[in-house]
Order: C-alpha cells, then structure tokens, then sequence
C-alpha cells in the first residue's frame, strides 16, 4: 500500500510489490533527500533540500487514519497552506487544486509512476514551496495577503474519485492496491480547515480557522476544473455549514475555473447554438454525409451509468472505477443518478449553485484538449473512439468562433439553464451571474502562472485589464449580474 525505501529496495503502492530502484524513478542516493516516511510522519528535518517558499505542507493524517482516504499509492494526502498576512483578509481564503494526468486501471497506472509519482503519492513533496499565479505571495498578486491553501494531487484522478481498485501487478504478479480519492481528498481538505485539524503555526504566522470565512475562491484548472466543478456545490455547503455561528452572514463561496470550458456539441452542431443541453439526441449532420449521431452512439450509449464492455462507454467505466459522485443538484433535478451529470459542462450550465468566474484562453494550446495536436475536439467528440465519427471537428479559428459562441450564452446562465426558475423540481438556483475572461494567448492554464495571471491583459476598449484584476471587479461588484470579458 505505499512506496518507500528498504534499504537498497523500492516498493511501489503494496509492501508485497518489490522492483529495482531505476524502474520506479528511484535510487538510494534519493533517500536522504525523502521529506517523510512510508506512514506520512516527517522527517528531521521536514523540509527537502533546496526547498523554498512561504507554503507549508500539512498532512490530512487524521482523514488517513480514520476514513482512510489515501493518495494513489497509499501515501497520506496533503495540502500546502500560506497563513493571511493581510489583516483585512485574515478570514479570506484562496484554495486551489492543480491539472495534469489521469490514470483508471492497474496496467495503466503502475507504468506512470516514475514520471508522474509525485502526482500520485506524498511521499517526495516538498515543504515549504513557492505559490504561484493565484497563490504567489508578489506584491502584483491581489491575493497575496489572503490564506493560501493549495491542495496537493495525489490521486491521478483529477480531484474526483472515492473509490479504490485491488488487483495485481502487470509487471510482477503481485498484489496492487490503487486509491482513486480525489474526491475525498478535496472534502477532507475542506473540513481541516474548516474544523481546526489544519490550524497551526507557521512560519508566515499562525492559520485561523475557515469557520470564520468572509470570503471562499475554489480555483481548479485544467483537469482539475473538472473536478472541481462535480464537487463544488457539496464544498459550499459543507463551508457554510461549518461557520462557527450559526447567525452569522453565510461566507461568500465562488468557483475560480481555468482553461477546461471544452467546447459543447450543441454549440458546433445545433441551428440555435445552445449550449444548455446536450445535442446527443436528435439529427446532427455531424460529417456532412446526413449521417444522425442518435443512430450511431447517442448519449446514453456514451454516459450509461451501467457501463458495458462498449469502448465507447469509457466515461461511465471511468467514473464507475473512480467512484465519481455527482452533483447534488443535478441528481435532484433529474430525480436521481443521470448520464448528464456525468458531463462537467452540463453540469456548469445548468446546475452549479455559486457564482462562478471562467477564464478560457482562446488559442488554448493544450495538446490534451486536441486531437492529433493540431486541431481541437469538442466534449462530445473526445468522448468516443471511432475514427470515422469521432475526428478532429475543428480548426483554430472555428475553436475560437464556438468558444466566443459558449462565453456569450454565459450571460444567459440564469435564464435558460435546465434549474431556471422557480417551477424547476428543484425551486430554482438562486442568481449567479458567471463572468467570463477571455484571452487569446495562446497560454493553456493561466491561474497558475505568475505573469499571465498578473501582468496579461484583455482590453475590449475599456482599457487594458488582468485576470488578477478582473478577479476583484468580480469580488466588488455590487449586483449579481453576468459579465464577460473578452479579446476583440
């Protein structure tokens, strides 16, 4: 169930598990440089050498202990934490989790773990470390003053999974133990801080605890956006819930979601371009040939919660395997587990609860959000694996057009999503007023980056503007109202 050194020898994920130390990215002269041992106490001294920065680790030991929630290799999930140095934001608070990778099956998964181990374990984290972008304590960050949390990926699943999957080794024919726990983790995270288990001294001074917030910003980016958004409503609830009294103004919980606003298939293939449901029924002349998508694979045979061994049911394997729990509100409205709340942008749409701040890069260059690398898929064309259907849709500029086409349906969130209004089965979202940023630089995550998220500017004739600052306009508006924010 973990990885550390025996001597000479590496385990990976089971004490069973034994490898040479060059296949798992690991040799002996790494051992004087592990920060904390195979049961996730530190060592002496805690921080690595050449680490540096004003974010310090602080291990969810009592998560790990008690509910066993676990990163992928069985090492404890951690989180990075910078005390308020501003005494105006002593009770606001930053909490951002990463992008990168996934992995879903053994034979998948144990091969990465040389190069991607310290996304799937804690093993070799770093304290302290340096924030950056949103999280940078420069004097250019806006949020610099503000408690810092950054919750670390440990899991490989993208902030979204419970569950755990036992087998075998591949490679060695031993027993294999994978944590899929994102989920949990981020839910964990959120109630230490909530609760005081994460509260300490630091260097930077001592962290107060989040029952007091004024002010919550959930950041996920990339992958780690899509996560956020399945588990972000359930975060808000819980941060409210947790306020130390209960008369108290609730806290002002936002969504902060970067560079994953995948294009909708409604809004490449509909006549009315509407992005709030998905075109996965219904005549689509998606080839130009008359051939309808609902003959082929429509969305149930994509999304079926009941996967089956159709390759092209791989997301509902996916979130079978990880154990993705769906947002609360989308299952209340659709009385129950739905294949459409599998899907984040949906779920974006037409059911988040917070007022949410997108930013989106419109020349986004990821080659994850591409096929072959050149041009860009869309939600629904990345999610099934026949060549002849599922080819690359759409070139830069048609990329860009659909994005612009998706940020300007954005202002109309609270009117035409599936919960609008107060006959919806659910009573209606309250006001959320998403605002939307749209560069085009060519720059995939800009949250995380100190001078795109700073220094980079829109300016739509209004003069020129930063995600940083826009970021405040946000914050400091005085009415719930949609806004967007785009290059010419």
């Amino acid at each position: 169930m973990y990885l550390y050194l025996i001597g000479a020898t590496s385990v990976l994920f089971s004490p069973t598990v034994q490898a040479d130390e060059l296949r798992h990215g690991i040799s002996s002269s790494t051992a004087a440089t592990l920060c904390y041992d195979p049961h996730g106490a530190p060592l002496t001294p805690t921080a690595c050498a050449g680490a540096s920065g004003d974010m310090e680790v602080v291990f969810l030991q009592d998560a790990f202990d008690t509910l066993g929630i676990e990163c992928l290799d069985g090492s404890v999930p951690a989180m990075h934490i910078a005390p308020a140095t501003d005494p105006q934001h002593a009770d606001d608070w930053v909490i951002a989790v990463q992008g990168g990778g996934s992995c879903s099956s053994l034979g998948e998964c144990e091969p990465l773990y040389p190069s991607e181990r310290d996304e799937m374990s804690t093993f070799t984290i770093d304290s302290p470390i340096e924030g950056t972008g949103i999280l940078s304590d420069s004097s250019i960050n806006n949020f610099a003053g503000w408690n810092r949390v950054k919750i670390h990926k440990c899991s490989f699943d993208r902030f979204s999974g419970t569950a755990s999957l036992s087998g075998t080794s591949p490679s060695l024919g031993t027993p294999l133990d994978l944590h899929f726990h994102g989920a949990s983790i981020l839910d964990a995270a959120v109630d230490a801080l909530i609760d005081g288990t994460a509260s300490a001294a630091f260097a930077q001074g001592e962290l107060k605890n989040m029952d007091e917030a004024d002010t919550v910003l959930l950041v996920g980016s990339s992958g780690g956006m899509g996560g956020l958004i399945m588990q972000a409503d359930q975060l808000r609830a819980d941060i409210i819930a947790g306020k130390a009294t209960p008369t108290a103004p609730d806290p002002d919980v936002r969504y902060v979601l970067d560079a994953n606003f995948t294009v909708l298939p409604s809004t490449v293939f509909s006549p009315l371009n509407n992005p709030y449901s998905l075109a996965c029924s219904g005549d689509i002349d998606f080839d130009g040939a008359g051939t309808s998508l609902t003959t082929i694979n429509d969305c149930s045979d994509v999304y079926e919660v009941s996967a089956g061994a159709d390759p092209e049911r791989w997301v509902a394997d996916l979130y079978d395997t990880w154990g993705v729990p769906q947002d609360l509100s989308c299952e209340a409205f659709h009385g129950g587990p739905s294949p459409l709340c599998m899907n984040h942008m949906h779920v974006l749409f037409n059911h988040l609860q917070g007022s949410t701040m997108i930013r989106q890069d419109l020349s986004d260059p990821n080659d994850l959000h591409r096929n072959v690398g050149t041009e860009h898929s869309t939600e629904w064309d990345d999610r099934c694996n026949s060549p002849l259907l599922c080819g690359s849709v759409l070139d830069d500029a048609e990329y860009e057009s659909h994005q612009r086409t998706q940020a300007a349906a954005l202002l109309g969130m609270d009117v035409h999503s599936e919960e609008a209004g107060s006959s919806s089965p659910s009573g209606g979202l309250p006001p959320r007023g998403p605002w939307f940023y749209g560069p085009d630089d060519a720059t995939h995550v800009g949250v995380e980056k100190n001078l795109v998220f700073a220094m980079d500017t829109v300016d739509d004739g209004g003069g020129p503007t930063s995600f940083n600052d826009y970021l405040l306009d946000w914050l400091g508006a005085t009415a719930i109202a949609a806004d967007v924010l785009i290059t010419p």
